[in-house]
């Protein structure tokens, strides 16, 4: 052995035996957030900061899903402020109280204001048989948003009061404020914020991202309108994002400027799992496509509004449900890149328990929502009578 591995083996054993547990530095959730950020937003870059708005309006979103918030309305302000306010007009009495958004507990150790009850809600599905919860971007809570922010103001209203608290670095600055009001106006959360770029690359956001996330969501939820406003110097605008028809709505965008073969075709399903005897559960199925003169092909699946393209068992069971559709009776059968040209569809499901491949979910595992889209899908082919059409279409892109 040379000299200096000599030297180097010597030097690790004496770092070695000087490591013992006083050396572990324990961090609260809150000082990890601020000196690790990638582990929770992917990073300090321009993506990881619009995260931080995403997760904020996915906590409005938990309302919309069981129908207590129709509204939400996002103001990009001056020096990347930010103010998202929802009309969720039903707050548990110990919120009021402030006894789970507000208070510290020895449960909670040295993480002050673990405010979970607000923001984990997990709301009824269906009739009380299941449960569906927003699946945010990294699932990092507004807790952790709250951290890597130099404020957030949370105020919300209940029973004629309204009840506020600022925070800096993640940190209450004082106790809830709570005062009275005799206005008319509805109840609703609204959360005020500024990302902290001592942690952040110093980004300002872009509007046409907000937009584009905003709008998903508004094609997913039919009941939802939100509200985007620009308040920033020179860049003054107002877009109210509302579409009625859904997921049909966002087909009939993405063919503007194609020609249609057919009507836009829709079908939504309620499948109940009962697998699971002590708790069966929904799945919700929404699908909607249509073929253009394009040989372009587009297909996009979302559950619970996470998005993917191509893979999953949702996007595979609309795959499978096509292909045997349009090769029934035939010789010569198509493979998928022959059958799909010209195909614009959008899966929409919602599961109590989706299950990924990896925390990115980019890829959906469960084997049930395969079954319940295949059975949806070829339901909707069958009703739409389009098997001659189709094949035409094909034989005639060939």
């Amino acid at each position: 052995m040379s000299k200096k591995k000599q030297s180097t083996t010597k030097e690790l054993a004496s770092l070695q035996a000087q490591y013992s547990a006083k050396n572990i530095q324990q961090l609260d959730p809150r000082e990890h957030i601020r000196r690790r950020p990638g582990m929770y937003v992917g990073g300090v870059g321009k993506r990881a900061l619009h995260f931080l708005i995403f997760e904020v309006i996915d906590r409005a979103i938990t309302s919309t899903i069981i129908g207590r918030c129709d509204h939400i309305s996002i103001t990009l302000c001056p020096d990347n402020i930010v103010i998202i306010q929802d009309t969720d007009e039903v707050v548990p009495e110990q919120l009021a109280t402030g006894q789970y958004m507000f208070s510290s507990s020895k449960d909670n150790g040295s993480n002050p204001d673990h405010y979970s009850y607000l923001w984990h809600q997990r709301p009824v599905l269906s009739g009380g048989t299941g449960y569906l919860e927003k699946d945010g971007l990294h699932r990092i809570t507004i807790m952790t948003v709250n951290a890597m922010c130099t404020f957030m103001t949370i105020q919300f209203r209940h029973n004629d009061f309204v009840w506020k608290r600022t925070y800096r670095e993640g940190v209450p600055q004082g106790a809830i404020q709570q005062y009275q009001t005799h206005d008319s106006k509805s109840d609703g959360v609204i959360v005020t914020f500024q990302p902290d770029f001592t942690i952040m690359e110093k980004n300002d956001f872009d509007l046409t991202l907000v937009r584009e996330y905003c709008q998903k969501l508004t094609y997913i939820f039919p009941n939802l309108t939100i509200i985007l406003k620009d308040e920033r110097p020179q860049q003054h605008r107002q877009d109210v994002l509302h579409y009625p028809d859904g997921i049909q709505a966002m087909v009939r965008d993405l063919n503007r400027d194609k020609q249609p073969l057919h009507k836009i075709e829709y079908k939504h399903e309620v499948i109940t799992n009962t697998d699971r005897v002590d708790r069966p559960y929904d799945t919700i199925v929404e699908i909607a496509f249509q073929y253009t003169d394009s040989d372009e092909t587009i297909l996009h699946g979302y559950t619970n509004t996470v998005f993917a393209t191509e893979v999953g068992t949702h996007i595979e069971g609309f795959r499978h449900a096509l292909m045997g559709y349009i090769n029934t009776g035939r010789y010569n059968p198509v493979e998928w890149e022959e059958a799909s040209r010209g195909l614009t569809a959008i899966i929409s499901v919602s599961h109590c328990d989706p299950q990924y491949e990896s925390k990115a979910q980019l890829t959906l595992i469960n084997p049930d929502i395969f079954d319940a889209v295949l059975q949806t899908t070829y339901a909707l082919l069958v009703e739409a009578k389009l098997r001659n059409l189709i094949r035409k279409h094909l034989q005639n892109m060939v």
